[in-house]
């Protein structure tokens, strides 16, 4: 739990709700992994089409990981490569259609 507001996607996370699993649409998980078309997820995974990871991987169309990689149609990679599509690494700019961005940059549909 912290106090500050994080931005995530088209919403605010105040770090409020503490919730374990949730289900698809839902806005917000605390700890564990979101089902499809969640908002945000504090640290596990989340589904198709969610907006946003803190820590862990996203899935097909995810907004953003903070830490670990992004699978095609992903936002942002903090740290880690980003797949097809991606649109931004962290540390290290992926070009269009990138595959995998370690530690250096990728170029268009570059490998």
């Amino acid at each position: 739990m912290t106090n500050k507001l994080e931005y995530v996607g088209n919403m605010y996370d105040n770090g409020a709700a503490e919730r374990l699993i949730c289900a698809a649409n839902l806005s917000l998980c605390a700890a564990n992994a979101c089902g499809a078309n969640v908002g945000g997820c504090a640290v596990n995974g989340c589904g198709a089409n969610a907006g946003a990871c803190g820590v862990n991987g996203c899935g097909v169309k995810g907004g953003a990981c903070g830490g670990d990689a992004c699978a095609a149609n992903g936002g942002a990679c903090g740290g880690k490569a980003c797949g097809a599509n991606g649109g931004a690494c962290g540390g290290n700019a992926c070009g269009g259609n990138a595959g995998m961005c370690g530690g250096k940059a990728c170029g268009k549909n570059g490998k």
